[in-house]
Order: structure tokens, then sequence, then C-alpha cells
């Protein structure tokens, strides 16, 4: 469920860190990619917070959420949460790549790509909308 959820390009990622005081940080991340049960791979770029988090605290929390492939229809939300360790910090290679391709076409400079051995897999429970947007 965690590969299928992090590999869909209309699931949302959060990705929290922290700093080595603790100072906690959330950001929204498309450039995630689950390669097999164990293993996630990141674009990023090193002048972002986010990796000077990881550089100083290796552990990350993804929460990825599926909303549906149409927002509007869907009755709930579907997703997983994995924490993760940052394993390497790679500026080359094949998965280097292939991100760089995918995310200069959209204007992102990618300086590196960091690799994440999964700790623990949760599933999000079923969790139904407060409201209905089909019904305004």
């Amino acid at each position: 469920k965690a590969k299928y959820f992090l590999n869909q390009h209309w699931a949302t990622t959060i990705v929290s860190t922290a700093d080595k005081q603790g100072k906690p940080r959330a950001a929204l991340f498309a450039s995630l990619t689950m390669i097999d049960n164990s293993t996630i791979i990141m674009a990023c770029s090193d002048f972002q917070k986010t990796y000077k988090n990881l550089k100083e605290n290796p552990y990350a929390h993804f929460l990825v959420i599926g909303l549906g492939r149409d927002y509007l229809d869907y009755e709930g939300v579907d997703g997983v949460r994995v924490i993760a360790k940052l394993a390497k910090d790679k500026k080359d290679g094949a998965y280097f790549k292939l991100f760089q391709k995918k995310m200069s076409s959209i204007g992102y400079k990618m300086t590196n790509y960091l690799v994440f051995k999964v700790i623990e897999i949760h599933s999000l429970a079923f969790m139904p909308r407060i409201e209905n947007n089909k019904d305004k």
C-alpha cells in the first residue's frame, strides 16, 4: 500500500523533519518514489531547509494522502504514514538522471537525491469528510 501511494502523481506527500534542536518542519514534496518495500528516494536541493534538517537529524516522517482521482466524488481519505531514516545523499547515477529530467521539466533545480530506509509503515484509517463539497 505504501509503494502504491508514494508512486502516484495524485497523492499528496508531506515530509516532516526536525533540526538537531528538535524544531519541526513540514513541507510538500511531489518528487518521491518507493523503489522497493524498504527504500524511498526523493529529489532534493541542497539549499532546502528540509535537506539541512535531514543532515542534522536523519529521521523523516512521510504522510502520504490519496484523495482519489476525482476529489469531489471521493467520500474520504486514504493513505499511509512512513517513518524512515536517511541512508544516502547521492549526486549521480541512474535515479539522479531520471529525477533531473522529471524535475527540470517543471522548473525545479535539483542538486541531489536522498535515499531513505523505511523503519515503519502505518496505514491511515478511512477518514470520512466533515462536509461534502458536492452538496454545495
